[in-house]
């Protein structure tokens, strides 16, 4: 238990370094800067994405299995090392591609498996209740760190070149592998892992998906969840291109104004557990729902540094959404199988976004930004309306449910 008290710290350690990747501050509009079209853009986003639906649940299921440590240490060292091929060839599309490619894997190897070291380590020692807190907590530390990171990004690139920058977010991301490589497997998920020994991936990936077939409310907060994740997705990837929109050409500026859009989300972040109390199940619903789409008409309208607006806005939304969505799915999962479970959410969002995002592409450089987004919202309120009133209940925002497989 003394390990998995210490890996509490070390998640915060980790989150702190996460913000100093430094390119990421200045990724869409450098892409932009060297003449790639909104279509280029979103295909990148989509591809990722695309793979991501294809990798998620096997991922997850390894992580159940070998160890949600071993899982989180290999994806973030994937995740460094895609930074690499970029600082060599910082303007070739292919190399884009294969970022993106490597940003998949990496990216589903984490995904589940962190946030279920996390839940884990906290059950491990009596403190699971708290984990809507440290999701928080953990939010908003990274995004105090990220608008430090953007800012320094956004100076390097103007002095050195965004190549250099990749490469020191690759070193970044080493480090951060290395404190993973330090924490300690919970004891619980080592005892649940030997009892999946004889089991096979296709049988774990079936037993999932009838979980979820009989739980009427965990199908709805993942259709739901996976709605809002995916909206706030292709929100955050033109935040960045879309900037040159409202008249920003310096990439100090943008790593500047990329860095309060993580303040943003940091303070909402940081208090998301009082207000899941605070405002009841039927506000944080409407903030769920209401947020991201309200963010996307005002996309669709708004013209020049007004355009900032909805991107604040979303901001404030996704801190709230994290933590809030992440601990329900939890909750209902059983110990050894929540990777497997978080897995399956993300591969819906996945699969949601890759459409979301090709079509909104195709629809910025074609019919422009006010029909692109007026009916992603559209269809997000649709979507949001029949799903959604399961996404938060009041009887369990914060009681472990014990259900099993």
């Amino acid at each position: 238990m003394r390990g998995s008290s210490a890996n509490i710290t070390k998640f915060y350690v980790s989150s702190a370094l996460g913000g100093f990747t430094l390119f990421h501050g200045v990724l869409g509009f450098y892409m932009r800067q060297i003449g790639f079209s909104y279509t280029q853009i979103f295909f990148l986003a989509a591809l990722y994405e695309i793979l991501v639906f294809l990798l998620e649940i096997p991922t997850g299921v390894f992580a159940d299995r070998f160890g949600l440590k071993k899982c989180a240490v290999l994806g973030h060292f994937i995740s460094a090392a895609s930074c690499f091929p970029i600082a060599l060839f910082p303007t070739s599309y292919s190399v884009f591609l294969l970022w993106s490619l490597l940003s998949a894997i990496s990216t589903t190897l984490n995904s589940g498996s962190v946030e279920a070291l996390q839940f884990e380590s906290l059950r491990d020692i009596s403190r699971e209740a708290e984990y809507t807190k440290l999701r928080g907590r953990l939010a908003a530390i990274g995004g105090l760190s990220m608008p430090v990171g953007a800012f320094i990004g956004g100076i390097l690139c103007e002095n050195i070149g965004f190549g250099r920058v990749a490469a020191l977010g690759g070193l970044t991301g080493l480090f951060i592998a290395a404190v993973y490589v330090s924490m300690n497997e919970p004891i619980e998920v080592q005892l649940a892992r030997e009892s999946l020994t004889a089991q096979s991936i296709f049988k774990r990936i079936a037993e999932n998906f009838r979980f979820i077939k009989k739980d009427r409310e965990l199908t709805g907060v993942i259709i739901a969840g996976a709605v809002v994740y995916a909206a706030y997705l292709l929100i955050n990837n033109y935040s960045q291109p879309c900037l040159e929109e409202a008249g920003i050409q310096s990439y100090r500026i943008v790593g500047l104004v990329s860095g309060t859009f993580m303040l943003a989300f940091a303070a909402v972040s940081w208090w998301a557990g009082y207000l899941t109390q605070r405002i009841g199940a039927k506000g944080i619903f409407l903030w769920l729902s209401g947020v991201p789409i309200l963010s996307l008409v005002g996309l669709g309208k708004l013209k020049g540094t007004t355009l900032l607006a909805p991107l604040y806005l979303s901001r404030l939304g996704e801190g709230v959404a994290e933590p809030v969505i992440s601990n329900r799915l939890l909750q209902k999962s059983p110990v050894g199988k929540s990777a497997t479970l978080l897995s399956t959410h993300s591969l819906l969002t996945s699969l949601v976004f890759s459409i979301w995002s090709m079509a909104s592409g195709y629809g910025l450089d074609n019919v422009g930004r006010f029909l692109t987004f007026s009916a992603g919202a559209a269809i997000a309120l649709m979507i949001m309306i029949w799903n959604g009133r399961w996404v938060v209940r009041t009887n369990d925002l914060n009681s472990p449910n014990q259900a099993g497989y």
